[in-house]
């Protein structure tokens, strides 16, 4: 197929309301469009390949006044850019001017299919090529072609080529910025370009530089981010260590309490016991109150406080975390913001939810180029996929993430999402050496998260004594901040490894504190563990009543294995029990459809759902079209009366 057949089937589906981008190689062929195609042209000059924003402008600068029907803050962004207002300067401006460029197309092509064709593209100017392949790897159902005619030099990251696929081309340098040398913002946003884009190594060693040099408040917000860093990366932050420990904070400096938090950390990384307590998650919450930070540097705090708190306390936080990366259009952040999202819906037993939140990630993070997300991001898909009992996505998550990063946090989260899945299908032996690997070469962090599971599989493999010096830090650790959950985990954990003499006393505590807790999937799971002991032990009407309560909160996560497990007890305790249905209409729907369902029925607009997504208005009625149906409705009003219990 030639190039110019090749456009012209593009611009056909274009009619259809079907979007696509393409590079062709080489000059711009001799071809017209078809009638009632809307085209925008331009051709990129080396003379301004300087100057910020000059190839956007040429595109789109007989279009200007149709930005005014864009929604805020991509209007303002976009204008900047264009030269009709002053550039707002934030972190997160450029993801803003893409999302606003995609949106005017959208708007543009409304009634007619548009083509846009950018000629000579390798002489655009950097944030001209970057604006313009951000909306080209978004487009969907507008209606519009992106075609960029280059020579061989024009990276095009995840855009098709004529008659070819075209690879991710990953930049690897580390990024050099306008500043003065020595410049501690400068150092810091090198280091937050470098960390996205796979660098952990040198992000710590600009913030260590960075952190030398600050006045002592920001120095503080230098030493958490580079402790996050370290973390994830699973790298020693000795210097960072020392730095901490010599800040020029005041003592009773509400940043203090954030920095004992990253001591903390930082202390599993390096061996080193701190010598203050641990803050309490109330201190934390006070201390963001008294001292507000960016929000990239609550997003670093939020980070590390799931690492050593009950994920339901900060998944509120997350929330409102997600919320502002929306409303101030921090396309770069949401990935991160998303992510803790993600992990709190899990707390609070909502893998579907959670699956949707780490699919819209995933995808900024592969538009906006953050790279040092997407290995989380699969872990907790794998994390989510192993609750509902779905093995193949659980090994594909997993496989994908111990294959890009075998060590490091991420590695920890993929296999611990392997053991969960285990367990969940009764595979104890397997789980139990799963677990024990993991520790062993994830260290005591990774350990202390994963006992309550080493405490199940052990026990139930016939081999305790494997659990107890991992279930004694995990009580050690759970004791400075006790939490019902944790403190519901702990019980059911001692009565797993206890006699049988003593286990009921602490399978019946463990329920009274889950009862003052929020998560339905650990306190099934007790449930679960319980009723196997009761009906071994004889006792089945006792066993049927903890059962039926386990098997119903399984069927409302829909952890199809574990459900599964609990109707097997059920059944071996004499009850007869027939497998449900669906647990509700959520499954019908792709995550991506369940999103924006989910917004259409609280009220949102195309434009607004188009907004806080990132997507275009299009692309949204699109979901909208394909998922009524799917749902038995006709209209928004009967879409709201839709429960969707996910």
């Amino acid at each position: 197929m030639t190039d110019t057949t090749t456009i012209s089937a593009l611009i056909e589906q274009a009619a259809q309301g079907v979007s696509s981008a393409v590079v062709v190689r080489g000059p711009a062929a001799g071809w017209q469009a078809p009638p009632g195609t809307l085209v925008l042209r331009m051709t990129a000059v080396a003379e301004e390949s300087d100057l910020p924003y000059a190839g956007l402008h040429m595109l789109l600068h007989t279009h200007l006044p149709a930005i005014a029907a864009l929604p805020e803050p991509q209007a303002g962004a976009l204008r900047g850019a264009l030269g009709q207002a002053r550039p707002a300067g934030s972190p997160d401006e450029r993801f803003l001017i893409g999302l606003g460029l995609l949106s005017l197309l959208s708007d543009l092509a409304a009634g007619q299919p548009l083509l846009c064709v950018v000629q000579d593209a390798q002489w655009l100017d950097p944030l001209s090529a970057s604006a313009l392949l951000f909306a080209a790897r978004r487009l969907h159902a507008e209606g519009v072609v992106l075609v960029f005619f280059a020579d061989g030099t024009f990276a095009a990251p995840g855009i098709p080529e004529a008659g070819t696929r075209a690879p991710r081309m990953a930049d690897d340098r580390i990024p050099e910025l306008p500043g003065e040398a020595g410049d501690p913002a400068t150092l810091a946003a090198r280091a937050r370009l470098s960390f996205e884009r796979g660098h952990p190594q040198a992000a710590g060693d600009l913030l260590i530089e960075a952190a030398t040099v600050a006045l002592p408040e920001q120095a503080a917000q230098y030493l958490i981010r580079a402790v996050r860093i370290g973390y994830a990366a699973a790298t020693p932050v000795p210097r960072v260590m020392e730095l901490i420990a010599a800040s020029a904070l005041p003592g009773e400096h509400p940043l203090r309490r954030l920095l004992a938090l990253a001591e903390r950390i930082g202390g599993y990384l390096t061996g080193q016991a701190p010598a203050d307590p641990l803050p309490s998650y109330q201190d934390i919450q006070a201390a963001l109150r008294l001292h507000p930070i960016g929000l990239a540097e609550q997003l670093d705090v939020a980070y590390l406080v799931n690492l050593l708190y009950d994920y339901t306390e900060a998944a509120s936080n997350a929330a409102d975390l997600v919320a502002a990366c929306r409303r101030d259009g921090c396309a770069g952040l949401l990935p991160e913001a998303l992510l803790l999202s993600a992990q709190g819906l899990m707390a609070a037993a909502r893998p579907r939810a959670a699956h949707t939140a780490v699919r819209e990630a995933l995808r900024l993070a592969e538009a906006t180029d953050v790279r040092h997300v997407t290995g989380k991001l699969r872990g907790t898909g794998a994390w989510a996929a192993a609750m509902i009992g779905d093995e193949t996505g659980c090994h594909e998550l997993a496989a994908a993430t111990l294959t890009e990063q075998p060590t490091g946090a991420d590695a920890a989260l993929a296999a611990w999402a392997l053991c969960l899945l285990d367990i969940g299908q009764g595979r104890y032996p397997l789980a139990l050496d799963r677990l024990t690997e993991l520790a062993a070469q994830h260290g005591e962090l990774a350990a202390t998260h994963t006992a309550p599971d080493l405490a199940e599989a052990a026990s139930r493999a016939g081999d305790p004594g494997r659990a107890v010096a991992a279930f004694t830090r995990f009580t050690e650790a759970t004791a400075q901040h006790a939490q019902p959950t944790a403190l519901a985990v702990v019980r059911r954990c001692r009565a797993l490894l206890a006699a049988d003499d003593e286990a009921e006393e602490h399978y019946t505590a463990a329920l009274a504190h889950h009862a003052d807790a929020s998560q339905p999937f650990e306190q099934a799971r007790t449930q679960l563990v319980y009723g196997e002991w009761l009906r071994r032990h004889r006792r089945k009407r006792d066993a049927r009543r903890v059962l039926r309560e386990a098997l119903a909160a399984f069927e409302r996560i829909e952890a199809r294995a574990w459900a599964g497990r609990a109707r097997a007890e059920l059944r071996a305790a004499g009850e007869p029990i027939e497998r449900t249905g669906p647990a509700s209409p959520a499954g019908l729907l792709t995550p991506q459809e369940l999103q924006v369902v989910q917004l259409a029925a609280a009220g949102a607009t195309n434009r607004e759902i188009a907004a806080q997504l990132f997507l275009s208005p299009k692309t949204v009625s699109h979901h909208l079209y394909r998922a009524f149906p799917k749902l038995g409705v006709v209209n928004r009003t009967e879409l709201a009366r839709i429960f969707l219990d996910i």
